[in-house]
């Protein structure tokens, strides 16, 4: 629990924390927030691509999850702080 009475055991996901948060802090630490959740997504893909070059395409559940992530790739590949750009192929 956080000092301003905030349960994070009631969110399941960085994304739901970030939206419920993002309503009660300022424009600017809402702004942090919505790119941390922004590369923690992209964190979190290059981990799946990790897994399902790794295993060769076997894991089936890193397959599925990067066939969920593909389609959207160059968007949800991006970050954008200022002029800097992440891609992954």
């Amino acid at each position: 629990m956080l000092k301003n009475h905030i349960d994070l055991n009631e969110y399941e996901e960085f994304a739901s924390l970030t939206a419920e948060l993002s309503k009660k802090v300022s424009e600017k630490l809402a702004y942090m927030m919505k790119l941390a959740c922004h590369f923690n997504n992209l964190v979190y893909m290059a981990r799946v691509r990790y897994h399902v070059m790794l295993s060769e395409s076997e894991n089936t559940y890193a397959n599925d999850e990067w066939s969920r992530y593909f389609p959207d790739i160059k968007h949800n590949a991006t970050v954008r702080s200022g002029c800097s750009v992440w891609r992954m192929q």
